[in-house]
């Protein structure tokens, strides 16, 4: 994945989230590592959609469907890499899971 032009997330962030989906038995595939470098670049509280339009232009133009994303966001909501929430106007946002986890009071 060293090559896409537009990766601009943290190389060190992208490794520690793959960890710890291997941690929770999630298996890394190139989609997921990208998918991860997505989420990363959109930051905080992001949609699918925003998501796929990141990838996209991360990846030329040749973003995987929607349909995959989604199943793959799931999958790492699931396996408590992502955290989903619904608004009022029910669209889902992501956000990484650690990051709630590292800023909750003990």
């Amino acid at each position: 994945m060293k090559g896409i032009s537009g990766m601009g997330a943290s190389h060190t962030r992208v490794w520690q989230l793959e960890e710890q989906s291997r941690e929770s038995c999630l298996k890394m595939t190139d989609l997921r590592r990208v998918l991860l470098h997505g989420i990363l670049e959109a930051g905080k509280s992001t949609t699918a959609d925003e998501i796929w339009k990141i990838l996209n232009r991360m990846l030329g133009g040749h973003a995987p469907s929607h349909g995959s994303i989604q199943r793959n966001l799931n999958l790492l909501v699931k396996h408590g890499v992502l955290r989903r929430d619904v608004g009022s106007n029910r669209v889902w946002r992501y956000d990484i899971a650690s990051a709630y986890k590292e800023t909750s009071p003990a």
